[in-house]
C-alpha cells in the first residue's frame, strides 16, 4: 500500500514537473547560449599581441550590462572577435575609439564591419544522433522481444519506451526551469542517461527471470 502511494506521488510530481517545464518553454524557451542565438560580431586585427583582459575592460565600458564574449583568433594572437547580441552605432563608435586609444591602432568607424551570425536551431543538434538512436532502438527492441518472448515482450518494450520518453521530458523540464544554458554536449549527456536507463531496465528484467 505504501509502495503504491509512493508511486502515485512520484508520478504526480513528475507530471507537474513536465507541465511546468512545457509552460516555461512556451513562455521563455530554453536558455540558449548567446553564441548559438542570432547575434552580431566585430572582428579586429590590431597587428600586435594583446591581453584578453584589456579587451574585456574596454567591452565592460562600452557594452556595460550587455552579455558579450571575446574570442582570440589566428595563431599569432593579433586578432580578436567580440560577440554581442546587438551592437548600436554609438557602441560601435565607442569601441573603435577605445581600441584605437588602448592599442594605438588606426581603425575608422566606417571601415569596421558588424557581421550578423545566424542562430543555431536546437533540433539541428539532434540530427547527427538520429541514425544512431534509430539503430540502437531497433536493436534493443529486437533483443527484448527475443530475450523476453515468454514474459510479455511487447509490454516490456512499451514500458521501456515510456520510461525513456518521460526521462527526456523530465530532464528537458529541469533544464528549462533551472535556465541551464543549452549547449551541444548537453544533448550527448541526455542521450547517455537514456542509454544507461535502457541497460539498467534490461538488466533488472533479466535478473527477475
Amino acid at each position: 500500500m505504501i509502495k503504491e502511494t509512493y508511486k502515485k506521488v512520484l508520478l504526480l510530481g513528475l507530471a507537474l514537473l513536465i507541465v511546468a517545464g512545457i509552460l516555461v518553454i512556451m513562455l521563455k524557451g530554453f536558455n540558449v547560449n548567446m553564441m548559438y542565438k542570432q547575434h552580431e560580431e566585430i572582428v579586429l586585427n590590431i597587428g600586435k599581441e594583446y591581453s584578453i583582459e584589456d579587451v574585456d575592460n574596454i567591452c565592460k565600458e562600452v557594452f556595460q550590462n550587455k552579455k558579450y564574449q571575446i574570442r582570440k583568433i589566428e595563431r599569432f594572437g593579433e586578432s580578436f572577435a567580440i560577440n554581442v547580441i546587438n551592437i548600436t552605432d554609438d557602441e560601435k563608435e565607442q569601441l573603435v575609439e577605445k581600441v584605437n586609444e588602448k592599442f594605438e591602432s588606426e581603425f575608422k568607424v566606417e571601415d569596421v564591419e558588424i557581421n550578423t551570425i545566424a542562430n543555431v536551431r536546437i533540433r539541428d543538434w539532434f540530427t547527427p544522433y538520429i541514425r544512431s538512436i534509430i539503430i540502437a532502438m531497433v536493436i534493443t527492441i529486437i533483443y527484448m522481444i527475443a530475450r523476453f518472448r515468454k514474459n510479455h515482450p511487447i509490454a516490456n518494450v512499451a514500458k521501456l519506451l515510456l520510461i525513456n520518453i518521460l526521462t527526456v521530458l523530465a530532464l528537458g523540464s529541469i533544464i528549462a526551469i533551472a535556465r541551464v544554458p543549452i549547449i551541444p554536449s548537453l544533448i550527448s549527456c541526455i542521450l547517455s542517461i537514456v542509454l544507461l536507463e535502457m541497460c539498467v531496465y534490461i538488466s533488472k528484467n533479466i535478473n527477475k527471470e
